[in-house]
């Protein structure tokens, strides 16, 4: 599940999605970006990018 939080500010760090259900470290567990897509984008890539780096996989297959 992922969790969303809008500090109603603005900016572009403003929204946070954030997932608590699978057991990663702290650091991949948050995304930031302006509005919820963003945020959404960058959790994904920051779960990705320890993904490929945990199991030596090739990042850039992943994010196609």
């Amino acid at each position: 599940m992922v969790k969303m939080y809008n500090d109603g500010k603005g900016q572009p760090q403003s929204v946070e999605a954030s997932t608590t259900d699978v057991d990663l470290p702290a650091s991949v567990n948050y995304g930031h970006g302006a509005d919820e897509a963003e945020a959404v984008a960058d959790l994904r890539r920051r779960v990705l990018a320890y993904t490929a780096s945990r199991y030596g996989l090739d990042f850039t297959v992943l994010i196609r």
